[in-house]
C-alpha cells in the first residue's frame, strides 16, 4: 500500500473502534527521515481515539511544525489535552484553530467549551454573543447555556428553553432544557411535563416491544434484573450503584449487567462477583437491545435516562416488560417506555400520580445505600478551633454560580479567622482556582481561598483525606450534593444543606435524615448564611459523626435490599394485576 492507502486503511480502523490495530499500521511507517505530516496525524488521532493522550501530543507538535494550518491536526491536538484536564493549553490549540477562519462555527464553539472547562466562563459568553450575533443561533444557546451554568442558572434556563423552542426537532437542544428544568428547584412540574414530552416527540423513536412473550411470568422466580448504565467505571455513581448490586444479589435476584460505555480497569470484575456481565457490544448499541431481550430480562432498571445526553435507543426499544429509573436522574422523564422511579418520600414529596409520567415509589428509607464495605482514611487528629474554622465545599464548582457563592462569602466574612477550603477535580488548574480567587476578592476575601495539594479524584483514599482539610461542608443549590455528602459524613464532616421544593434540591436532607442529621438543613436559601452560622457554634466531633452515619441505614444494605426488593416484586406482581 502507498501512503495514502495507509492513511485511508487507518482511518476505516479508527472509525471502527479499532485503535490498536491502527497504531500497529502506521508505526513502521513513521520511522522515516521525514514521516508525512498526514502520518503524524493519523497516528496522533488513533492514540487520542485509543485514550492514550499524552503519546499523541508529540505527534501533533510534529505536525504542526510542518502544517500549522491543518484544521484536524489542531482539533485533536486540543482534544488530547482536554481529555487531560489541561484546559488552559486546550484553548491556546483552539485560538489558533478559530484564527484561520472567522467563520468556523464548530471551532469557535469548541473553544468556549474549552474556557469553560479552564473556568473562563465569561469569556466563554462572549464567544456566545458573537456566535447570535453572526446568526448562529444553535451554536449561540448551547454556548450560553454551558456558560451560564457558573454564572446565573435562571439565564442557563432562559437560553435552554429558547433553543428548545426555537429548534423543537433537536433533540440535544430539547434534551438540555428538560435535564436543566429538573436539575433546577421550584419549576412547575406542568413545565417539566411539557418539556420532557417534547423531548420524546423530538428523538421521534418508533413505538417497540422488543421484549419476547414468554418473559411474561407473574410467578417468574427469580427474576432477572438488567442494569443499564454508563457508570461501570471509576465514577461517584459507584459509591451507590455497588451496594444496590450488592443487595439485590443478597436478595435473590438474578444479574445483568450491560454497559452503555467502555469500561476500564477492574470495574468489570468488580460486577461480575455478583452476575453476569455483558461487555458493550456496538457504537449505536442495537445489539444490546438485542441481548437484553435475549436474556429475558423480567425488569430492566435505566440508569442513564437524561445525565448521559444520549439517545435512549435501548429502553426505548422495550427489550424488558417492565422498565424502571433508578438512583441517576432526580426526575420524571415522562417517557412513555419508562414505567416507575424509585425514590423516596423524603427526597419526593409530591408523589401523586399524574398522566403521562412513571409512577413514583417511595421506599420508606432512603432511596440510596452508600458503599461503606472498603477501608475509609484515619479522621484528622487536628482538634476543631473556633477561632480558625475551615468551612469547605468540595462539590462540582458547576454547581455554584453567583448567587450561591455570594452566600459562601458571607460565611466566611462573617466568620473571622475563617477560610474557605476548595477541592474537585474542575479546580485541579491554576485558571480554574484564579476564577474564583478573583470573584471571592470582590468580596474582600480572595486570600482566604484554600485549595487542597492532596488526593485527586481518581485517588480516592488521597481524595477522602482532603476532608480533613474542613471542619463544616457548605453544600450546593439548587443541585445538592450526593456522593459529596456522604463522603464528608464518612470523614465526620458535618454538613449545612438546603431543604428545597423538588428531589434535586431534597437529596441532601433525605441523607442526612436517614444519618440522624436533618437538623444540618434549613429549610430555605434565604436562611442558609444564618443557619450556617448557627452550626458553626455547635460542631460535634468527626469521631461521632463518622460512627452515627456508618451505623445507620444509609450503610445498611440488608434494609436496602429488603426495601428494594419488595418494591421490584411489587411493580411486577401488579403489571400482571
Amino acid at each position: 500500500m502507498n501512503i495514502n492507502q495507509i492513511i485511508g486503511k487507518a482511518a476505516e480502523l479508527i472509525t471502527a473502534g479499532k485503535t490498536q490495530e491502527a497504531e500497529a499500521l502506521l508505526r513502521p511507517h513513521l520511522q522515516g527521515f521525514a514521516p508525512s505530516p498526514d502520518l503524524l496525524v493519523m497516528m496522533g488521532t488513533a492514540l487520542v481515539m485509543g485514550g492514550k493522550y499524552p503519546e499523541a501530543i508529540p505527534y501533533f507538535e510534529k505536525s504542526y511544525k510542518m502544517r500549522p494550518n491543518d484544521n484536524v491536526l489542531l482539533h485533536n491536538w486540543a482534544l488530547a489535552y482536554s481529555s487531560q484536564g489541561k484546559h488552559d493549553e486546550a484553548v491556546e490549540i483552539l485560538e489558533r484553530l478559530t484564527a484561520l477562519s472567522d467563520d468556523d462555527y464548530h471551532s469557535k464553539e469548541a473553544l468556549a467549551t474549552a474556557l469553560v472547562n479552564a473556568g473562563r466562563p465569561e469569556d466563554a459568553v462572549k464567544i456566545g454573543e458573537w456566535l447570535e450575533k453572526a446568526g448562529h443561533l444553535r451554536h449561540a444557546y448551547k454556548v450560553f447555556i454551558m456558560s451560564y451554568e457558573s454564572i446565573d442558572k435562571a439565564k442557563m434556563i432562559e437560553y435552554s428553553k429558547r433553543g428548545a423552542e426555537e429548534f423543537p426537532d433537536d433533540h440535544l437542544m430539547c434534551s438540555n432544557y428538560a435535564m436543566n428544568l429538573s436539575y433546577f428547584d421550584g419549576i412547575d412540574e406542568g413545565v417539566r411535563k411539557e418539556a420532557h414530552l417534547s423531548l420524546v416527540k423530538a428523538l421521534n423513536l418508533p413505538e417497540s416491544k422488543l421484549y419476547r412473550p414468554n418473559v411474561l411470568d407473574p410467578e417468574a422466580d427469580p427474576l432477572r434484573v438488567g442494569i443499564l448504565s454508563s457508570d461501570f467505571r471509576v465514577s461517584a455513581v459507584n459509591n451507590f450503584m455497588l451496594p444496590l448490586v450488592r443487595a439485590l444479589d443478597a436478595q435473590g435476584f438474578s444479574l445483568y449487567f450491560y454497559p452503555t460505555q467502555a469500561s476500564f480497569g477492574d470495574v468489570p470484575d468488580i460486577y461480575r462477583e455478583y452476575g453476569t456481565w455483558i461487555p458493550k457490544l456496538s457504537p449505536i448499541l442495537d445489539k444490546t437491545t438485542e441481548r437484553i431481550a435475549q436474556d429475558n430480562i423480567h425488569i430492566l432498571l435505566e440508569m442513564n435516562l437524561l445525565t448521559a445526553l444520549t439517545v435512549p435507543r435501548v429502553s426505548a426499544a422495550r427489550p424488558a416488560p417492565l422498565q424502571i429509573s433508578a438512583i441517576g436522574y432526580p426526575g420524571r422523564s415522562y417517557w412513555p417506555w419508562i414505567d416507575a422511579r424509585i425514590t423516596d418520600k423524603a427526597t419526593d414529596v409530591h408523589l401523586e400520580q399524574i398522566e403521562d409520567g412513571e409512577d413514583l415509589v417511595a421506599l420508606d428509607r432512603c432511596f440510596l445505600c452508600y458503599d461503606t464495605q472498603r477501608e475509609f482514611p484515619e479522621l484528622t487528629k487536628r482538634k476543631f478551633d473556633p477561632k480558625r474554622i475551615r468551612f469547605g465545599s468540595f462539590n462540582n464548582p458547576l454547581k455554584l454560580d453567583h448567587s450561591w457563592l455570594d452566600k459562601f462569602a458571607e460565611i466566611v466574612k462573617r466568620t473571622p479567622g475563617s477560610v474557605l477550603v476548595l477541592k474537585h477535580v474542575n479546580l485541579m488548574t491554576e485558571q480554574q482556582q484564579r476564577r474564583l480567587v478573583n470573584y471571592f476578592e470582590k468580596h474582600g476575601i480572595g486570600d482566604r481561598l484554600v485549595f487542597p495539594e492532596v488526593g485527586e479524584m481518581i485517588d480516592w483514599a488521597g481524595h477522602m483525606v482532603a476532608y480533613n482539610e474542613v471542619d463544616i461542608a457548605l453544600d450546593s443549590f439548587p443541585y445538592n450534593g450526593t456522593t459529596t455528602t456522604c463522603d464528608c459524613l464518612a470523614m465526620g464532616v458535618p454538613v449545612v444543606a438546603v431543604c428545597g421544593k423538588d428531589h434535586v434540591s431534597r437529596v441532601s436532607y433525605s441523607i442526612l435524615n436517614a444519618a440522624g442529621f436533618g437538623e444540618w438543613c434549613t429549610d430555605s436559601p434565604e436562611h442558609f448564611v444564618e443557619h450556617a452560622l448557627k452550626m458553626a457554634k455547635q460542631v460535634k466531633s468527626k469521631e461521632s459523626i463518622r460512627e452515627q452515619f456508618f451505623e445507620s441505614e444509609m450503610n445498611d444494605e440488608d434494609s436496602y435490599g429488603r426495601h428494594l426488593g419488595d418494591a421490584l416484586k411489587q411493580l411486577w406482581k401488579a403489571k400482571f394485576a
